[in-house]
């Protein structure tokens, strides 16, 4: 089993996502950098009480990272979370598809 080891950077975000989990955080880092990898280990730091969001660009990484978070974590595109939105501010919706 591999040990991680984070960074000091990586561990004040940590410490923040354990010491203050209803303050959102925003991670700005380029491609590459770790940044899911970073956020799916810091997840065990949140309660599976606390309602947290994990917004992904397209449903292919929604579907890897919902066998790699916790059950308690909603995760979804950002379509899907406008989508939601508007259907709970107007009822049904229809779309058309092209």
């Amino acid at each position: 089993m591999n040990t991680f080891t984070p960074s000091p950077l990586q561990a004040d975000i940590y410490a923040h996502m354990k010491d203050v989990p209803k303050d959102s955080i925003a991670i700005e880092a380029v491609a590459g950098s770790g940044k899911t990898t970073m956020i799916v280990n810091g997840c065990k730091y949140i309660p599976p009480t606390q309602s947290t969001l994990f917004l992904a660009f397209n449903k292919a990484i929604v579907t890897e990272l919902e066998s790699r978070l916790p059950p308690s974590l909603a995760c979804k595109t950002f379509h899907a979370l406008g989508m939601q939105t508007i259907r709970q501010s107007i009822g049904t919706l229809s779309v058309n598809k092209f």
